[in-house]
C-alpha cells in the first residue's frame, strides 16, 4: 500500500482519553486521495502519482485533464504528488486510497506543510526580540531591533543578521506526529498537537521508517487510547447517562469516574 498521502487541515479540538488525559488534536481530512498513474517501478519499490482536492476541469491544463480521464477520474484535482508503494501493490489508476488502509491509531508519522504567511514583520514578532527600554522618554524604542553591527571594523552588517523582513510561507516538517484517532466515517485523522499551515491548508502525511520510530511508536500506543469521533462520543455519553439514571449509584468512586466516555469539545483554531 502507499506510505504517503495528501490531507487538508481542519480545526483543532481537545479530547479526553478514557483515563482522563486531555490531548490537543488537529483534524486532517484525507478523503479523496486517488491514484492517477504509475510513474516508475523497480525491484525494491514502485512510484505512483496520486491526486487530491477538488477543482473545476475547465480551470485545468488539457494534458492533465486527459490523464485524469484516462484513469477514469471525472472530477478535477487540485494537487498531484508522486509517492512510493510496495512492489507487490495492486493499486490501479482511479482507485481511491482509504485512510484505514494506510494509518492506524498510535502510528508516528511525518507531516509537511506550509506555515501561515504573516507579511512584513518586525523583529519582535519574527524572532521574539524583547525590544528596548520603555522609560526615560524613549517612546519609539519599545519594538526596535537595536544595534545591528559595529563601527569602522568591520564596517558592514554580518550576513544572517536577524532583522525585520518577510515572515511565514515556509515549508515546515514535523517528524513525530502521533495519530490519536482514525475516523473512517469522514476519512480523517486526528493528530496530537498543532500542525503547520492555516485552516484548509494542504499537508503531506508520510509513514516513518519502523526501525527509527519503533520505540516512540510503542510508547504512543501504550499512552493513547482509542478516541471516539464526535458522533460516537455523543452516543456513548447518552448511553452512559441512561445507565447511570437506571442504576442511580449513591457514591461514584474514582475508578468509575476515570471510565467516563470520551468527550470532544470544539475550540477556536
Amino acid at each position: 500500500m502507499v506510505n504517503e498521502v495528501i490531507g487538508q487541515k481542519k480545526g483543532m479540538r481537545q479530547v479526553w482519553t478514557q483515563a482522563g488525559v486531555r490531548l490537543p488534536v488537529t483534524q486532517v481530512v484525507v478523503k479523496g486521495n486517488t491514484v492517477v498513474r504509475a510513474v516508475a517501478s523497480s525491484e525494491e519499490a514502485q512510484r505512483v502519482q496520486i491526486a487530491f482536492g477538488d477543482k473545476k476541469l475547465k480551470n485545468m491544463a488539457q494534458p492533465t485533464v486527459k490523464q485524469l480521464e484516462k484513469a477514469g477520474i471525472t472530477e478535477g484535482k487540485r494537487m498531484f504528488k508522486e509517492v512510493t508503494v510496495q512492489p507487490d501493490s495492486e493499486l490501479q489508476p482511479g482507485q481511491t486510497i482509504r485512510v484505514e488502509d494506510v494509518f492506524s491509531v498510535g502510528d508516528v508519522i511525518k507531516v509537511t506543510g506550509t506555515t501561515k504567511g504573516r507579511g512584513f514583520a518586525g523583529v519582535v514578532k519574527r524572532y521574539g526580540f524583547a525590544g528596548g527600554p520603555q522609560t526615560h522618554g524613549q517612546s519609539d524604542r519599545e519594538r526596535a531591533p537595536g544595534s545591528i553591527g559595529q563601527g569602522t571594523t568591520p564596517g558592514r552588517v554580518y550576513k544572517g543578521k536577524r532583522m525585520p523582513g518577510h515572515y511565514g510561507i515556509d515549508t515546515q516538517t514535523l517528524e513525530t506526529c502521533v495519530i490519536v484517532a482514525v475516523d473512517t466515517a469522514t476519512q480523517s485523522l486526528w493528530l496530537k498537537g498543532t500542525l503547520p499551515g492555516s485552516y484548509n491548508g494542504f499537508l503531506t502525511l508520510a509513514k516513518q521508517d519502523a526501525q527509527n520510530v519503533i520505540e516512540l511508536n510503542q510508547q504512543s500506543k501504550e499512552e493513547l487510547l482509542q478516541i471516539q469521533p464526535e458522533k460516537e462520543a455523543a452516543e456513548a455519553a447518552q448511553a452512559e447517562e441512561a445507565q447511570e439514571t437506571e442504576t442511580a449509584p449513591e457514591v461514584q468512586t474514582e475508578e468509575v469516574a476515570t471510565e467516563s466516555p470520551t468527550k470532544v469539545e470544539e475550540v477556536q483554531a
